[in-house]
């Protein structure tokens, strides 16, 4: 195989073949290279490591709690293409494409009314490629009857998009109305991009495109158009089978890139827009310095509070917990001691009032004071304003010294 050729047809290779007893053949082998993981995603693919297996696992992923279907046309003729004609090699191609999906769990039998048949076309490598051909069943699911899309692009890409499904009064609208309203929903979604930019408005609705020329429209089109003169766009129209970017790509949110927005701020503007960002930032590093003080100062005279079932406790009353007629100033302001009966919660309370008082039983604990009593003195210990009708310190040291008086 001298000379300076180095590549051979298939006859000048066999003919070679035949002359030379031996061959040499350097076949190319693919190497995997291996792919490193950045140090920010490497502890998310460690903990989620089910989730990156090397190959696929057999069977589906769990139902959801939400299912899907597709609503057909009503009274439209389910279609039943017959199956394409293939040579014997790409029908048992298929077959096994068809065995293995089915083994895996992958896909399963059909039970849909409709047949939609299956094709194989060649890749480059030799290898087959498997398509299902469902263009008869997508004319039956038509979603611009109860939903409007639009695409809005930079540069011919698509850099986001609009989806809005139609309800109600606007299930009845006309095919020009619906295009109408896409237009008007469309440029407000995204009038915050294009208020103070000129853009061009594809559609493939031609009548639209003369919207600014109209010298009679109804008052329920005219609000539209007053609303469309607020922006300063030029509407083109594109045939409807070369406009596919709106139904294709408002389904495909993986194809979107994020929009370029070049804008240029003057050189003191920025510096004052930067001073003012320090300004904006400083006053709320203050704010925060001045409302931890004032919390510090004022927690310094909270006192935390618990009590059990079984403490006895002064209750403060206020004028909420008075009836309308009972409240006066000479009111008694605290009752107690008393017991407490049920404990609501770390911040209220249930306790034991006497008959004769006329309001609630359920306390709030800054309403609370511990009772502390004293053992050694028993004429402190009778002092209690539940019961007013009996004796207490005052009056046994005034009935003594009377005593002693007449003595």
């Amino acid at each position: 195989m001298g000379g300076e050729t180095k590549l051979l047809s298939l006859a000048r290779f066999e003919e070679e073949l035949s002359k030379s007893q031996l061959v040499y053949v350097l076949i190319g082998k693919e190497v995997a290279t291996e792919v490193t993981i950045s140090t920010a995603v490497a502890p998310l693919v460690s903990e989620f490591i089910d989730v990156f297996p090397n190959e696929l696992p057999d069977g589906l992923p769990p139902l959801h709690n939400i299912q899907h279907q597709i609503d057909l046309e009503l009274g439209a003729a389910l279609p039943n293409k017959p199956h394409y004609r293939m040579s014997p090699s790409e029908h048992e191609e298929l077959r096994r494409r068809v065995e293995e999906l089915l083994a895996k769990g992958h896909v399963r039998e059909s039970l849909s009314p409709c047949a939609v048949p299956a094709l194989l076309t060649p890749k480059k490598d030799g290898s087959w490629r498997m398509f299902v051909d469902s263009r008869a069943i997508n004319k039956l699911r038509d979603a611009s009857k109860v939903g409007i899309g639009a695409v809005l692009s930079q540069n011919y890409i698509s850099v986001a998009y609009f989806s809005e499904k139609l309800f109600g009064a606007k299930l009845n609208y006309s095919t020009y109305d619906v295009e109408f309203y896409v237009v008007v929903q469309a440029v407000k979604y995204w009038q915050h991009y294009l208020f103070h930019w000129e853009f061009v408005l594809y559609t493939d609705r031609e009548a639209l495109k003369y919207l600014h020329r109209q010298d009679k429209v109804s008052p329920w089109h005219a609000t539209w158009i007053t609303y469309l003169q607020c922006f300063t766009f030029v509407v083109k129209h594109e045939a409807g089978v070369t406009n596919r970017v709106a139904n294709a790509l408002s389904r495909m949110s993986n194809f979107l890139v994020n929009m370029r927005i070049e804008t240029r701020v003057h050189g003191k503007a920025a510096g004052f827009i930067h001073r003012l960002q320090e300004i904006h930032e400083a006053v709320k590093n203050n704010l925060e310095k001045a409302a931890g003080k004032y919390k510090a100062a004022a927690n310094r005279m909270i006192r935390h509070m618990e009590f059990e079932i079984g403490d006895f406790v002064w209750a403060v009353l206020t004028k909420d917990c008075f009836l309308a007629d009972d409240y006066h100033k000479l009111a008694v302001r605290k009752i107690g001691p008393m017991e407490v009966v049920e404990k609501i919660n770390s911040n209220a309370y249930r306790r034991k009032l006497s008959s004769h008082i006329r309001a609630a039983d359920m306390f709030n604990v800054k309403h609370m004071i511990p009772y502390v009593g004293d053992s050694l003195d028993d004429d402190d210990s009778r002092t209690n304003s539940l019961y007013p009708w009996e004796n207490d310190a005052i009056e046994d040291v005034t009935n003594r010294y009377l005593e002693k008086i007449r003595l």
